[in-house]
């Protein structure tokens, strides 16, 4: 079953990582145009959202021409040591050198005065406006997982370490919003917005840290009202809303890929049978309204554009994540690999943000692209030679 294109594939996106330092932009750093900042736009919400929204849809980058800066993500260091630790399980080989300094520089880049990580830019969403560097849930997530993966693979005890130390952001810096039944986990400490991808995110991190790290401090206490939250949410079909907000019913594939991966990562710990099942639906909806007969990522329910570097890393990632609910696992992986490269591949290792019915958005985001293809080619790897 061996087919080594995506190892190279994989070496060449680490390779395109290493040599920009893990920086790079993002579809969400707009507001850290100076030349923006410097005008009375800046503080308008809605300005703040429009303005962000134009530099998501343009087919061209005007990044540097506005004075935005290329940052480092917390969030895609995470994402690099997840597909270190994979590439390590499949080559029988620890990249050391390089995981411990993504480690260490995750140490440095801890959101000030906060056990957690953020983006290191200002967002602006329907909901709320979060300065650079507010510490948000689902950043501190990815990077708390890149770091259990790496010190899995590696016995690393620093990067553990550094993982169990995130625990006071989770449980005492977040917001949380009581709920019928349940409990919601905020997506950072400045709201109380309610998000089943988040939510879920929280709970797994908890109940990860725990069975990893040996956290008690009633972690699983609080873990438990959450997930009641997210699984008395599912609908009828299978599916989950983005959240529970005006405006957030949609469904799109990425945020169900992350609903169900966490899903997995509880059945170990929070309500076994109850979780298994969620999932199984959830991935039953996922394959029928989500995915291509061909088992290729759509990125909305009942649309297929666009075709996104996130949503077929993600694609990748699921399908290999639910392999035993999945017979075609590895094949479905493997043509979601080869579709993203031949529709989003630029070469040396690039990948493009999007291709729209209009024509692909050749922009290269260090995280968004970059990132997630890395992670996706180790998931892979990991699968194949297993």
């Amino acid at each position: 079953m061996s087919d080594p294109w995506w190892q190279a594939e994989g070496d060449a996106v680490l390779s395109w990582l290493e040599a920009n330092d893990f920086a790079g932009y993002d579809p969400f750093d707009g507001l850290e145009s100076r030349a923006f900042q410097a005008t009375p736009l800046a503080r308008s919400a809605l300005a703040r959202l429009a303005w962000l929204q134009l530099f998501k849809r343009l087919p061209i980058n005007l990044r540097p021409l506005v004075r935005v800066p290329r940052t480092v993500n917390p969030k895609a260091l995470g994402l690099v040591l997840t597909g270190l630790a994979r590439r390590a399980r499949a080559r029988g080989q620890v990249e050391r050198e390089l995981g411990c300094r993504l480690v260490q520089r995750l140490g440095e880049l801890r959101a000030p005065g906060s056990a957690g990580w953020g983006y290191p830019f200002a967002w602006q969403n329907r909901a709320f406006y979060a300065p650079r560097n507010t510490p948000n849930a689902v950043c501190s997530a990815f990077v708390v997982a890149g770091l259990l993966d790496y010190a899995d693979a590696a016995g690393d005890d620093e990067a553990a370490a550094l993982a169990k130390s995130s625990l006071p952001f989770f449980l005492s810096e977040l917001s949380r919003t009581p709920v019928s039944g349940g409990m919601c986990f905020s997506y950072t400490p400045l709201d109380h917005t309610r998000i089943h991808n988040v939510n879920l995110l929280v709970v797994a991190t908890l109940a990860r840290l725990v069975m990893r790290a040996g956290v008690t401090e009633g972690a699983l206490d609080v873990a438990a009202p959450a997930l009641a939250f997210s699984l008395s949410a599912q609908r009828d079909d299978g599916s989950w809303p983005y959240g529970e907000g005006p405006a957030q019913a949609w469904v799109d594939s990425y945020h169900t890929g992350f609903n169900l991966g966490c899903l997995r990562l509880l059945e170990p710990a929070l309500s076994r049978d109850t979780a298994r099942a969620a999932r199984a639906a959830g991935y039953a909806y996922y394959r029928r309204a989500l995915v291509t007969a061909d088992g290729l990522p759509k990125h909305y329910a009942g649309r297929f554009y666009p075709i996104d570097a996130h949503v077929a890393a993600q694609g990748i990632v699921t399908a290999l994540e639910n392999a035993d609910l999945e017979p075609r696992a590895i094949p479905i992986a493997q043509d979601t690999a080869r579709w993203a490269a031949a529709s989003l591949g630029l070469g040396s290792g690039r990948y493009a943000y999007r291709r729209t019915r209009l024509g692909r958005i050749p922009i290269v985001y260090a995280r968004w692209c970059q990132a997630w293809m890395f992670r996706a080619f180790g998931e892979l790897e990991a699968a194949v030679t297993s």
